[in-house]
């Protein structure tokens, strides 16, 4: 099912380059023109450097050489890749919560207009979120067994990996470092192995940084700060009041007479007040607009406010439960740990959070039993049904509401998907593409110059 909503109407939905594709196509043409192995230079990998990582490129010229040039072969290795992403996360989801949990969450995946958005372009971004998946898979499967180093070693593996992914997946890393720190004090027992996960990963990935960076010496702290540049989009590293003038929507804050200094640290205080209120505003579904038109807007809709009661249920037990499961702790450090640092940066869209959305909807999954498994002990204890129809009820009650929920959030997501979004970043590619003539016999094919 995932894959086939993946695959539908692949290059007329929309027939244009989209979402940041036309980044995409315009830096692969330089490989496809003269291949070399410069893609595999590290850059900032942000979305419009999909172009440029191997994990965008690569695919795209194995199917323009088996399948010829096109929108649709454009974005055909993306959606099945991202594809992948489907029973990846539910062996996580399961491990984590169980099988009920992990199908419902994954159903809610699938239906997700963000994951339709985002698996159907052609950027890094939805391959990401599988080097995502299978990074976490590879982090619980040690967790879980602390004595199976090969998982430990692994994810090192992974780590170097994900070097070419979409930027916000980095900060799988430092979550990583910091999750096998807590398990020192929770799992008092494996301390010690925990203490050597938490170094080995620490050390690792600078090391590698370093090479791949050609730096001279050894300076673990330059690497990474280069590492985590994020194309300067972080408020520690924006400097000048045009950048903020940009990202910041209340121009109010600059008619302030102030002296310099105050501005100055009062431009990223209202920055940060602003990404913290478009954060909320996403994770409680408030006066969004659907994700195909607004997907880099402050107000492009997460998920479905339907599911925003399940998810309050959801973290609440899961702060309960953290303290005794280790699982809880997990899930709650990689959905805050997605989240909140992106309140740090240029601004909050949902491309960015695209890294919390599988973990926000297993913690809505997991609220929404709790609820049903509520709403069938009252059922119990208020003998409002017959006992011996009650015993037998559970099951089909959790199958029967969960079905429920996903065809409403389906048709929520058809509604939201289901519209037309107009032409207009491919249009601005035009003038590059006809004043460089390598493109000349390739532009027609995606923007019709």
């Amino acid at each position: 099912m995932g894959t086939l909503l993946l695959l539908l109407h692949l290059g007329s939905h929309p027939p244009f380059p989209y979402n940041w594709e036309p980044y995409t196509i315009l830096y692969f043409l330089d490989f496809w023109h003269s291949p070399t192995l410069n893609i595999f230079h590290l850059t900032d990998s942000v979305m419009t450097d999909s172009g440029k990582s191997p994990i965008g490129v690569l695919p795209i010229w194995l199917f323009f050489k088996i399948y010829g040039l096109g929108l649709t072969q454009l974005r055909l290795p993306f959606a099945l890749l991202t594809s992948m992403v489907i029973p990846a996360f539910w062996l996580i989801a399961r491990r984590l919560s169980g099988t009920m949990v992990a199908s419902l969450a994954t159903s809610l995946l699938i239906f997700s207009p963000v994951f339709l958005l985002y698996g159907r372009t052609a950027t890094i971004v939805g391959i990401s979120l599988l080097l995502l998946v299978i990074s976490v898979y590879l982090l619980i499967r040690f967790i879980q067994n602390p004595s199976s180093w090969h998982y430990l070693i692994a994810l090192q593996l992974m780590f170097l990996v994900n070097t070419y992914g979409y930027a916000p997946l980095r900060l799988l890393w430092p979550l990583c470092i910091f999750i096998f720190i807590v398990e020192i004090f929770f799992q008092r027992g494996k301390r010690y192995i925990f203490l050597f996960a938490a170094i080995l990963t620490i050390l690792v990935l600078p090391f590698f940084l370093n090479l791949f960076y050609s730096t001279s010496g050894f300076s673990p702290i330059s690497t990474v700060s280069r590492y985590y540049n994020g194309a300067g989009e972080q408020i520690f590293i924006i400097n000048n009041q045009n950048s903020y003038h940009y990202f910041l929507r209340n121009k109010t804050v600059f008619q302030n007479t102030a002296p310099s200094k105050s501005k100055n640290f009062l431009l990223p205080l209202s920055l940060i007040s602003q990404n913290t209120k478009d954060y909320i505003r996403k994770l409680f579904d408030q006066n969004t607009k659907p994700v195909l038109t607004n997907y880099w807007q402050f107000d492009g809709r997460l998920y479905s406010h339907i599911l925003v009661p399940f998810f309050l249920i959801g973290i609440f037990f899961a702060f309960i439960k953290a303290r005794k499961q280790l699982e809880y702790r997990i899930l709650l450090v990689l959905f805050f740990g997605f989240g909140i640092p992106l309140i740090l940066t240029s601004h909050v869209d949902v491309g960015r959070l695209i890294f919390t959305l599988p973990f926000l909807l297993l913690i809505t999954a997991n609220g929404f039993i709790q609820f049903l498994n509520f709403v069938y002990y009252w059922l119990i204890k208020s003998k409002f049904l017959p006992h011996y129809f009650v015993s037998n009820f559970r099951t089909p009650l959790i199958l029967g509401c969960s079905l429920i929920v996903v065809i409403i959030v389906a048709i929520s997501t058809w509604q939201d998907y289901h519209v037309s979004p107009v032409l207009s970043k491919g249009q601005s590619f035009c003038t590059i593409l006809n004043n460089t003539p390598i493109y000349t016999t390739l532009r027609s094919y995606y923007f019709g110059c």
